[in-house]
């Protein structure tokens, strides 16, 4: 009789591993079949645009508080500092945050990183911008981290100069380190440019 339980016993203990391992090979893939149609990857860069809106939504209404702070001269800090600044105390995490760029026009912009790429800042005048590492000014006129409209002249007297016109349109300004900014010129990493007066449009 003990021999027959023993047998039972080591039977269903057999047949327990082996089901066990089967389960394990068909979850297996049942994940490898998911990684290979997108759906883990669709479902994650629909978690990432979720974060990215409900980030632009905060920072929307954080910019508002701004405006009106500014306007009631309570405040000096720039609308990106401020916004941040807001948006943390909200619960935002600094990693959520580090590709946000808020403009003092009101420009609220998620810059798209290349895992690949060190991201770099700097500042123009009194505003911060981020760039990748090693980039040229061309490149980054042409690129999503240019938030403020800057262009390449082709003036003659400013020719491949990076230059912005104000909000009037009147005039327009070149970027300046040592000399006038070339768009052949690699962007220095925490460097802080000059804006400087270049002509009227008028």
């Amino acid at each position: 009789m003990k021999t027959k339980k023993n047998q039972r016993k080591g039977i269903s203990l057999i047949v327990l591993i082996v089901t066990i391992i089967v389960m394990i090979i068909l979850a297996g893939a049942i994940i490898l079949t998911l990684n290979n149609s997108g759906v883990i990857g669709r479902a994650e860069e629909a978690t990432e645009k979720t974060n990215e809106q409900a980030i632009k939504e905060a920072a929307n209404m954080a910019y508002g508080d701004w405006v009106l702070a500014k306007q009631m001269d309570n405040e000096t800090r720039s609308a990106d500092e401020y916004v941040k600044s807001k948006l943390k105390e909200q619960g935002f995490r600094d990693e959520q945050l580090e590709n946000l760029v808020v403009t003092d026009d009101g420009k609220i912009t998620i810059i798209k990183n290349d895992d690949t790429n060190e991201i770099i800042s700097f500042t123009i005048g009194d505003q911060s911008y981020t760039a990748e590492s090693g980039m040229t000014w061309e490149e980054w006129v042409n690129s999503s981290y240019n938030i403020n409209n800057f262009s390449i002249s082709t003036r003659p007297e400013y020719l491949n100069c990076i230059m912005i016109t104000d909000h009037s349109g009147a005039s327009s300004y070149y970027v300046k380190d040592e000399d006038k900014v070339l768009s052949s010129h690699i962007i220095k990493s925490g460097y802080a440019y000059e804006m400087v007066y270049g002509y009227s449009n008028n």
